[in-house]
């Protein structure tokens, strides 16, 4: 429910309240099973994988839209609200596709096995790996604010200048939690092989709702309404995205997406793998003025041109430099024993060359001791920037008492050829 509240001829107030209702998912067979508690059970509980719905998701929303001075020349604008995300399929596909009794994926020596419902032949196949949900799950929620100032600089150009930012929460993250069971070395985890956290089962692959983020941004937009035959937008935002919790579902390739540290889960707070720090957008339309008053042949030809476009620039994404096996020698099995490298002594976090060849320096990256986490943090690097310029060519060919139209276009998509390379 919302409602607009005039206070004054120049202020408005604008209040909501939303209720969010999770509820739980079910498998039709009743064949949904969970750890319910993953650093003590022994075997997997079936029915309901987490504890209940929230019944208490309660999302308010505040507005508020101010004419300045009265004239309708400068406005300022502002609002916040909680916002609450289902808890859907990427919280528990896993949990669903792979928890006995019903689903069994093990790790014997030298590959991975994997057995579906309905029969595991657990006397030759051990059921040893688990993917399991937080019991009493949080709802992932996120509070959102904003504040800008729109002043009209002249007929037809409006400026506005604002800040966009939030607040992430309860997000899900996925944690390989069953690693062997580390000694302090110097204040460090060091790890040799010996028992688990848990010692029932090989891997434990925990998804909870324990993850952070924070974005905050500056916006500026300058536009043109369209008048004497042209008009143009220049959209420019710098904005800075931290987390400490990898997407549940890999959306890069470049990027961790599981936390690599258990026992200190804030080792993997950096740049959100879409933290896209400068990003300008320009479009623009153009009537040419070519051909204006002209007759007969020179007027068909010349008249009715129109040029137009849009324009992105924006700096690259972050990606993460990750050693390709175990080398704390965690007991992590698989995908999930990946760990980070140390970064070497003098050497920048973000060596980035720029050349396709080889587009950062390795050298920058040393492995770090056996048995121990490397130093460097997630997503350090910088992928290469973006630019792409899309111009069409317009002619307008108007005849006829009706003012019928045939219009011929020229589109040419990055008009200029230029090599847009994603992250290593």
């Amino acid at each position: 429910m919302e409602d607009d509240i005039k206070l004054g001829s120049n202020f408005v107030l604008n209040l909501g309240l939303r209720f969010e209702k999770n509820s739980v998912p079910t498998e039709a067979q009743d064949r949904f099973a969970n750890l319910r508690d993953p650093f003590n059970d022994a075997e997997t509980t079936v029915g309901a994988p987490v504890d209940g719905s929230n019944l208490s998701n309660f999302a308010p929303r505040v507005g508020f839209s101010w004419d300045l001075f009265g004239n309708g020349k400068t406005a300022l604008r502002g609002g916040a609200g909680l916002y609450y995300h289902q808890v859907g399929y990427s919280y528990f596909f896993r949990t669903l596709m792979f928890s006995p009794p019903f689903t069994g994926f093990g790790a014997l020596p030298g590959f991975l096995p994997f057995v579906r419902f309905p029969r595991i032949p657990t006397q030759f196949f051990p059921a040893n790996i688990v993917f399991p949900t937080q019991f009493d799950l949080d709802t992932p929620r996120i509070t959102q604010f904003n504040v800008n100032v729109q002043h009209e600089l002249a007929p037809d150009y409006v400026l506005m200048v604002g800040y966009v930012g939030s607040r992430g929460e309860n997000l899900g993250r996925a944690t390989e939690i069953n690693t062997f069971r580390p000694r302090q070395v110097n204040g460090e985890n060091f790890f040799v092989p010996g028992p688990r956290v848990n010692p029932n089962w090989v891997g434990i692959n925990l998804i909870d709702t324990n993850g952070k983020s924070w974005y905050d941004s500056i916006q500026v937009v300058l536009s043109k309404r369209f008048s004497r035959g042209y008009q143009f937008q220049v959209s420019y935002t710098y904005g800075d995205c931290v987390d400490n919790a990898p997407p549940l579902l890999r959306d890069v390739e470049s990027a961790p997406n599981i936390v690599m540290d258990a026992t200190n889960p804030d080792r993997d707070k950096g740049p959100c793998n879409w933290d896209i720090r400068h990003n300008l957008i320009f479009n623009y339309t153009w009537n040419l003025p070519i051909g204006k008053g002209s007759t007969g042949a020179k007027k068909a030809f010349l008249d009715g041109w129109q040029i137009s476009g849009i324009t992105l620039i924006r700096s690259g994404q972050p990606f993460t430099v990750e050693n390709g096996f175990d080398r704390a020698r965690t007991g992590k099995i698989g995908p999930f024993g990946t760990d980070r490298p140390n970064l070497a002594p003098g050497a920048s976090d973000n060596p980035t060359g720029g050349g396709p060849d080889q587009y950062f320096d390795p050298s920058a990256f040393a492995l770090q001791p056996a048995g121990f986490y490397g130093n460097l943090g997630r997503n350090t690097l910088r992928g290469p920037d973006l630019q792409n310029w899309d111009v069409s060519f317009i002619k307008n060919n108007v005849f006829g008492e009706r003012g019928m139209n045939l219009q011929l276009r020229f589109e040419f998509f990055n008009i200029f050829n230029r090599n847009n390379f994603s992250v290593p």
